[in-house]
């Protein structure tokens, strides 16, 4: 066998064999294009993979308290001097501090002859208290104090003051208002509470 005739028979071999390989290529790279597909879709199904569509989405809530605005209780029909306090009590057990002395000033305004006006200036200056407002609460609560004496948040009043002048570390002022408490309100509940604080008389 001739030399030219060996080198003719090898190229064909080799030309049969690459063009085997190429195709043997191109369909394993279709084949594993399809595998991937049916593979990531098996994988979702059982990860439970879930994309979220924009209806799904829900919005970071905070507990924040935005700044309120003041409710005018003379606009609305309807509503007597009770409802609206409960309204401003309700903003104050939510710890809507702000809104909640918005809504007592506002009741006091438009309600200033009703019996609850004590009881809206103690909430007011709880809020005030919850606050660290301490000095714009004692002032309030001295006020209840004085104005409406006979008045059953008078000895409330009275016992947080006592507490907010121990906050400020001013112990004879402390001491001076626990005294009157437990002698213009003895049988009172705060003055029975006030037993608590410890003093030293």
């Amino acid at each position: 066998m001739s030399k030219v005739f060996k080198v003719l028979i090898l190229s064909i071999i080799c030309i049969g064999f690459s063009y085997k390989n190429k195709e043997n290529t191109s369909s394993s790279i279709s084949y594993s294009n399809i595998n991937s597909k049916s593979l990531l879709s098996e994988y979702k199904k059982m990860n439970k993979i879930v994309t979220p569509s924009k209806k799904n989405k829900k919005e970071n809530t905070y507990s924040v308290e935005k700044s309120p605005k003041k409710i005018n209780f003379s606009e609305q029909k309807n509503i007597d001097d009770k409802q609206a306090y409960k309204v401003a009590l309700d903003l104050y057990r939510k710890k809507l501090y702000k809104a909640a002395i918005l809504s007592f000033d506002s009741f006091i305004k438009n309600y200033p002859n009703s019996i609850l006006v004590p009881n809206a200036l103690y909430w007011k200056a709880e809020c005030l208290y919850s606050q660290v407002k301490y000095v714009d609460s004692l002032y309030i609560f001295k006020s209840i104090v004085t104005k409406y004496p006979k008045k059953l948040k008078a000895a409330d009043a009275l016992l947080k003051v006592v507490m907010i002048y121990r906050l400020l570390d001013d112990e004879e002022n402390a001491q001076f208002h626990y005294r009157l408490l437990n002698e213009d309100y003895p049988k009172s509940d705060a003055a029975k509470s006030s037993k608590k604080l410890d003093f030293k008389l």
